[in-house]
């Protein structure tokens, strides 16, 4: 099964660019669905035993949810692209209906995690996203912390975030993991879902390419694609093992990371049992 997902097209629905469900995937827990919302025709997503982020990458939408019979309308304004701006956004948790709307059209990122407390609906706003720049050199990125812990604690399960990494830069350096890891060894699914900005820096293209790397120490279980990030909506799947990325050429990338974390057991050091502790 190939761990890295390249841009073939949509789907049988031309309105999906990506679905990825856990089955798909080879593991449990973890998936992610991009749609392409067509102007004026509303799209419904059945949550299931998953919960989701609806995070805007393009455009602006409504948002109608019903949970436990209740309905609720969210109004995201989203952005130009996952270049320009940061966004708002809306969680919706399990045995939820989420029926998606955008006058002008837009493109939705759906990163979900399947779990088991089922959590209302609750709206994120663009002004309490906190934004960080990590790293120094050609290993700085920008770090858009939406859906982690400490930030976003209203899941159960589903971690997400945003990097915007420069052209020519590392995006996850150093190489680092989360499985086997003292004294907290987790299952960590993870996809990083690459865009990658073309010659306006603006809108996502084919232009430019990327490499992605993901294997283990002793190099027994190793996945390289060199060369194939270039296309417009690559996906890498990663659950065991070290990860990194880097962006060559005149490119910025994107990244919509999605993982679900799932301690094995609780860690002793502060900064890892409070995200043990967030997403038990």
């Amino acid at each position: 099964m190939s761990l890295h997902r390249p841009f073939a097209g949509s789907s049988g629905d031309a309105r999906d660019l990506v679905h990825i469900t856990p089955e798909d995937a080879g593991w449990d827990w973890t998936g992610l669905r991009v749609i392409a919302l067509q102007p004026g025709i509303p799209t419904t997503v059945s949550t299931g035993e998953s919960e989701i982020f609806v995070l805007p990458l393009a455009g602006s939408l409504m948002v109608d949810v019903t949970f436990t019979g209740e309905a609720e309308t969210f109004e995201l304004a989203g952005r130009e692209s996952v270049f320009t701006a940061v966004t708002d956004f809306v969680y919706v948790g399990r045995d939820s209906t989420a029926v998606l709307m955008s006058p002008d059209g837009a493109e939705v990122a759906l990163p979900a995690s399947r779990c088991t407390r089922a959590l209302p609906p609750a709206y994120g706003p663009m002004s309490g996203v906190p934004v960080e720049v990590r790293g120094a050199g050609n290993a700085t990125r920008q770090v858009t912390n939406f859906g982690v812990p400490g930030v976003w604690d209203h899941a159960d399960k589903l971690i997400c975030c945003e990097l915007l990494t420069p052209d020519g830069n590392w995006s996850s350096y150093p190489p680092h993991k989360h499985d086997a890891s003292e004294p907290c060894e987790v299952v960590n699914e993870e996809i990083y879902y690459y865009r990658i900005a073309g010659s306006d820096q603006v809108t996502p293209s084919r232009e430019g390419f990327g490499y992605h790397r993901t294997y283990t120490a002793n190099l027994t279980w190793q996945m390289s694609e060199k060369n194939k990030l270039a296309i417009y909506s690559d996906r890498a799947l990663r659950l065991r093992g070290h990860a990194m990325g880097a962006l060559t050429d005149q490119t910025t990338a994107s990244v919509v990371k999605a993982e679900s974390f799932l301690p094995v057991s609780l860690a002793t050091s502060s900064a890892t049992q409070a995200m043990a502790k967030a997403r038990r």
